[in-house]
């Protein structure tokens, strides 16, 4: 009986001593996400401290970092010409993440106050867009993506934004803004 609660407490004690992952990514780095095409492309987020970070795209390019003493880590990965999908793999050995249906193309930021955020359905019912629901019900284009930052007013330095990637099609584009959809849709 004292080997079997000597045993028992070894047991719960290496439970207790295994290491879990704190691997984190903003979230820029999701699903449907757009890279910049032939370029070094930082990928960065947090995870435990001094741990080591691999990066592997499904186009072949690999990259490895190491994080902070804060679980910071910023890391580079060559990305080909536009093409895709594709596919990230992001691990610090103990936790996965991985990234689906990412674009290589142009990325382009769109900053500006009410002009750059009016949406392609406009500001309804004072200020309309021309043309505006036939341009929404012909937006499907999978190769459009647009990830609009989540206002946050602060006077703190941030680390991170929220938002989320949308793809082109009548549900999503109606929000877009609409300088940026022109934009994307001209190129």
């Amino acid at each position: 009986m004292k080997y079997l609660k000597l045993l028992f407490i070894i047991i719960l004690t290496s439970c207790a001593t295994e290491k879990s992952s704190n691997l984190k990514l903003m979230d820029l780095f999701s699903d449907g996400m757009v890279l910049q095409q032939k370029y070094k492309t930082k990928i960065w987020g947090i995870s435990n401290p001094n741990t080591e970070i691999n990066i592997e795209g499904s186009w072949g390019n690999k990259s490895t970092t190491k994080s902070d003493s804060n679980g910071n880590w910023i890391a580079e990965i060559d990305t080909p010409i536009a093409s895709g999908p594709y596919s990230l793999k992001i691990t610090d050995g103990l936790k996965t993440k991985e990234i689906s249906d990412i674009l290589i193309g142009e990325v382009w930021f769109a900053s500006g106050q009410s002009n750059m955020e009016m949406p392609l359905e406009g500001y309804l019912p004072r200020e309309p867009i021309d043309n505006a629901e036939k341009e929404i019900s012909n937006s499907f284009n999978n190769k459009i993506r647009m990830f609009t930052v989540t206002n946050n007013v602060t006077l703190s330095k941030i680390d991170t934004v929220d938002g989320i990637w949308l793809e082109s099609n009548p549900k999503n584009s109606r929000y877009f803004s609409a300088t940026g959809y022109f934009f994307a849709k001209k190129l």
